[in-house]
């Protein structure tokens, strides 16, 4: 079943109501279901992740999942001959199946925490130390 986005002024709606109080009441037709605790601070990580932009969901029971190539590159972002590239190069891990290249979730994510941490390092690095000011631009 294919998914859509929601408007981004629905998801606004939607973050402020979850985040007034302790509880949320979902209602559909005849049925009600109370949120709380935990579920409810899951919603709002949600919320939040859509509110902040395109993002992949993955729902599972274990954070090691195998994944192909192609749901590898389509976590980080990039083509699937380039993460071919990266596990050939030694640069996520990755075992054979037959020809084909598979990847853990846990290594997938970690070379994404990386490769953000080093981006964030390398702009840091060109960044004024006291910010920028207004003549600036």
């Amino acid at each position: 079943m294919p998914v859509t986005e929601p408007e981004p002024d629905l998801l606004k709606k939607i973050d402020r109501i979850i985040n007034r109080g302790s509880e949320v009441t979902l209602v559909h037709g005849r049925s009600s279901v109370e949120v709380t605790g935990e579920a409810l601070a899951a919603l709002r990580q949600i919320v939040a992740a859509l509110n902040a932009g395109p993002l992949s969901l993955l729902i599972g029971d274990s954070w090691d999942t195998e994944l192909t190539s192609q749901e590898a590159a389509d976590l980080l972002n990039v083509s699937r001959p380039y993460v071919v590239k990266l596990a050939r190069e030694g640069k996520i891990p990755h075992v054979r199946v037959g020809n084909r290249h598979r990847f853990l979730l846990s290594d997938i994510q970690e070379h994404g925490r990386r490769q953000r941490l080093d981006r964030e390092q390398a702009l840091a690095s060109i960044a004024p130390e006291d910010g920028y000011s207004d003549e600036d631009f």
